[in-house]
C-alpha cells in the first residue's frame, strides 16, 4: 500500500477541536440532551455528533493501526486478542496486513458502510485477526448457545470443542444461522459502535439488519460497561473526525432511551407490568411481575399498612434495608418472587419499582402496587410436644454489630403441623425470662425456620430478618441457655446448653448451627458447627438465618423434598470475567450471588425459581481487586459455596 503523504500531519494533530472539549466536559455530567427521547433524541444526535469530516479509508486505517490502537507498538485483535508487533518504519496498514491483521467494520460494508463517511468511520473500526473477521463477515451479533457453536476463535488458532479454560476470550461463530458472538470484553464496545453507526448513517445503513439484532446490543451495552480504554479511544478517534466522541460511549443511558423509549411522560423509565401479588397460603405470598420494554432490574417495597415513599434517584437501596415506609426486597432481574414467613391472616401490600443504572446512579419508575392476603387458618394450630420445635441455630457473639443488638437464635418446626409460639416463654437456668406476645398468632409452619432477636432493625442488627423481637434474654459469650417452655411455664418444648467452647464451638462473627436431623439431640454440642458463609444481607457476620445453613440439615427438613446440586467456574483462576455453572436436581428457588472474604455482597447474579437443570451464568470482575471471592449457590434452603480467585 503507497502511504498517503498527509499520514504523518493527521496521526499527530495539533490539538482537540474546542466542540471536543465541550464534549468531554458534558460527559462528566453523565447525561447527554437528559430531556430528549426517542426519535427527537436520535436526531440531536444526528447534529450534535455525526462528522462532517473523517479520514480518507487508507489513511484511517494507518492511523488505527499506528495510532488509535497501537499500544506500545503492539496491536490487538478485537475479536480473538491476537497481538501483532508493528515495524515502526514500514506502512502500518501494510505491515498489519503481512502480519495476518486487517481492518474490521464493525458495521459491515455490504450493509451499508461501503461508501461516504461511514466507509472509514473510526468509531466502528476495530482491528481483527484476518481470519477472524472473515469468518464473521457480515453476520448479525447473537448470544450463541456453546452446543451450536461451530468454531471457538482465540489468539492465532480456532477450535471446533468448547473451551474447558478462558472460555470468555473466544469469540464464536454458528454457520448454520449466520451468527458471530463476540468475547466477552468487547460485547459492549460492539453494541455502542453499532447504535452510533445506525444513528449517524441510517439514511444508507440496513434496517433490518440492525432491527433484528437490537435486542442483543441493548443486552451487551447493559452487562459490557464503559472502561477507561474504550473512553480514552473514543476520545483519541475524536481527535480526527471533527472532534466528535462517540455520544454512545460518554452516556450509556442513550440506547434505552434514544431507541427503546416507552412513550412515558415524566419519566423515561417504565414500570414494571402485571405486576401481582398472589396468596400461597398462611405465611406466603407469590409476587409476580413482567420486566419493562427495556429489561430494568425490579426492586420491591413491603409493609402492612399500605402507604409508601419514593425513591430517590442516585440512591442505592440495598436488599432488607428498611426504607421507603417498609422493606426493601433488594432489585433483580427476576421475574417472580417469594415472600415468606409470613403472619396469617395479614394483608401485605407491596410497590415495585424499575430501576436502572449501577451504584449511585440509580434511576426509579413512579412505582405500581399489589396486595394479597395471607389466609387464616393458623389459629387452628394444633398444640406442641417436645421435640416439635427444634432450636438449630445460635448468634451468641456477633462482630459487625454489638450483641446488644445482633443477638438471635433461629428455630425449627419438625412436626406436621401448624404451632402458634405466640404465649410461650423463653428462658434460661437462672432469671432471664421473656414470654412471647405478638399481639396475635406467632405461627412456624411444618419443615420452616423462624428467628428471634434482640433487635428486629435489619438496618442495626447485623442485617437479620427477624420475626419477633424479645427483651430479657442476653446471650452469654461462654456458657448459657435457651430454654423453650409452653404459656403454662412449665412444660418444655426444647433445651440447648452451651459450654462457652469445651464441647460447643465458640464463635466470634459467625453463629453455630445443628448439622443433625430431627431424631438427633440438638442439646449435644458435638452436633453443632460454626457457619462459614455470610447470609444475604449480612453486615459481616457469618450464618444462615431463617434457612437451613448447610445441605446436612436437610435432614431436619420432613416434609421437604431435598435437591442434590453442584457448583463450579471455569476459568479458576480468572480475568477478568468467569462462566459459573450449576446443576439442580430439582425445581427450587435459585439464588447464585459473589462475596468477598468478608461477607460483603457484591452482586446477586441468579433470584428466580427455575427448573431442574444444567445452568451456567458470567460473572464479571470489573471494577475487582485480585483476590479471592466466593459465589454462594442457595437452592430453596441448601446452600453450597465455591471459592474463585481473581488474577489480574
Amino acid at each position: 500500500m503507497k502511504r498517503n503523504s498527509s499520514f504523518i500531519k493527521l496521526i499527530y494533530p495539533i490539538g482537540i477541536s474546542l466542540f471536543l472539549l465541550f464534549n468531554l466536559s458534558h460527559a462528566q455530567d453523565g447525561t447527554i440532551f437528559p430531556d430528549t427521547y426517542g426519535e427527537e433524541l436520535i436526531q440531536d444526535l444526528q447534529q450534535a455528533y455525526k462528522p462532517a469530516y473523517v479520514l480518507s479509508y487508507d489513511n484511517a486505517r494507518d492511523t488505527m493501526f499506528a495510532v488509535i490502537d497501537n499500544h506500545n507498538g503492539q496491536v490487538t485483535g478485537v475479536y480473538s486478542g491476537y497481538t501483532i508487533t508493528l515495524d515502526p518504519n514500514a506502512d502500518p496498514s501494510s505491515d498489519a496486513y503481512d502480519k495476518d491483521m486487517n481492518t474490521e467494520h464493525t458495521w459491515p460494508q455490504s450493509m451499508g458502510a461501503d461508501h461516504g463517511n461511514a466507509h472509514s468511520d473510526l468509531h466502528h473500526l476495530y482491528p481483527a485477526r484476518s481470519e477472524v473477521n472473515s469468518s464473521r463477515g457480515n453476520d448479525p451479533f447473537y448470544d450463541i448457545d456453546d452446543n451450536q457453536t461451530d468454531k471457538w476463535w482465540r489468539l492465532d488458532y480456532y477450535q471446533t470443542t468448547i473451551p474447558t479454560q478462558n472460555i470468555d476470550e473466544y469469540s464464536e461463530v454458528d454457520n448454520d444461522v449466520s451468527h458471530f458472538e463476540p468475547r466477552e470484553d468487547h460485547k459492549g464496545n460492539v453494541a455502542r459502535s453499532m447504535f452510533y453507526f445506525y444513528t449517524m448513517y441510517r439514511d444508507q445503513a440496513d434496517s433490518n439488519f440492525f432491527n433484528e439484532q437490537k435486542e442483543t446490543l441493548r443486552r451487551w451495552n447493559l452487562q459490557d460497561t464503559v472502561d477507561a480504554h474504550e473512553r480514552q479511544r473514543s476520545q483519541l478517534v475524536a481527535t480526527y473526525q471533527d472532534g466528535k466522541e462517540n455520544p454512545f460511549v460518554l452516556d450509556t443511558t442513550l440506547v434505552r432511551r434514544a431507541y427503546f423509549y416507552n412513550g412515558s411522560s415524566g419519566t423515561d423509565i417504565a414500570n414494571p407490568q402485571n405486576f401481582t401479588a398472589t396468596t400461597i397460603d398462611s405465611a406466603d405470598i407469590r409476587l409476580t411481575w413482567t420486566q419493562n420494554d427495556s429489561g430494568d432490574d425490579v426492586m420491591i417495597v413491603w409493609n402492612t399498612g399500605g402507604s409508601f415513599g419514593s425513591p430517590t434517584d442516585g440512591t442505592s437501596y440495598s436488599d432488607g434495608e428498611e426504607a421507603l415506609g417498609g422493606m426493601i426486597i433488594g432489585r433483580s432481574s427476576a421475574t417472580e418472587y417469594v415472600h415468606s414467613q409470613l403472619n396469617s391472616a395479614t394483608t401485605y401490600y407491596y410497590k415495585a419499582f424499575s430501576v436502572h443504572g449501577s451504584a449511585g446512579s440509580e434511576r426509579y419508575s413512579g412505582g405500581t402496587n399489589a396486595d394479597a392476603t395471607t389466609q387464616a387458618g393458623n389459629s387452628g394450630s394444633s398444640p406442641a410436644q417436645p421435640g416439635d420445635i427444634i432450636i438449630t441455630e445460635i448468634m451468641q457473639n456477633p462482630d459487625a454489630v454489638y450483641d446488644s443488638d445482633g443477638e438471635w437464635f433461629e428455630i425449627y418446626n419438625a412436626s406436621d403441623h401448624n404451632i402458634d409460639i405466640n404465649g410461650w416463654f423463653i428462658k434460661d437456668n437462672d432469671t432471664d425470662s421473656h414470654q412471647i406476645s405478638n399481639g396475635g398468632a406467632l405461627t412456624i409452619q411444618p419443615g420452616n425456620y423462624m428467628v428471634l432477636g434482640r433487635n428486629a432493625n435489619s438496618a442495626t442488627n447485623g442485617g437479620v430478618t427477624v420475626a419477633y423481637q424479645y427483651s430479657g434474654i442476653d446471650l452469654a459469650n461462654g456458657a448459657d441457655e435457651i430454654i423453650l417452655y409452653l404459656a403454662d411455664g412449665v412444660t418444655e418444648i426444647d433445651r440447648v446448653e452451651y459450654d462457652g467452647g469445651v464441647t460447643w464451638p465458640d464463635p466470634t462473627g459467625a453463629s453455630m448451627y445443628f448439622t443433625g436431623s430431627a431424631s438427633d439431640d440438638n442439646n449435644i454440642g458435638a452436633n453443632w458447627s460454626v457457619s462459614t458463609l455470610p447470609w444475604d444481607g449480612s453486615a459481616g457476620d457469618l450464618g444462615s438465618p431463617g434457612y437451613g445453613n448447610m445441605p446436612s440439615l436437610v435432614g431436619i427438613k420432613l416434609r421437604i423434598s431435598p435437591c442434590s446440586f453442584a457448583l463450579n467456574n471455569y476459568p479458576n483462576p480468572f480475568n477478568p470475567s468467569t462462566k459459573i455453572e450449576y446443576r439442580i436436581s430439582t425445581a427450587a428457588w435459585v439464588r447464585v450471588a459473589v462475596y468477598d472474604l468478608l461477607g460483603r455482597k457484591l452482586r446477586t447474579i441468579v433470584n428466580k425459581r427455575q427448573a431442574a437443570g444444567q445452568y451456567a451464568v458470567t460473572f464479571k470482575g470489573n471494577g475487582l481487586a485480585s483476590g479471592l471471592y466466593l459465589c454462594k449457590l442457595q437452592v430453596g434452603r441448601q446452600v453450597r459455596v465455591h471459592k474463585m480467585l481473581l488474577a489480574r
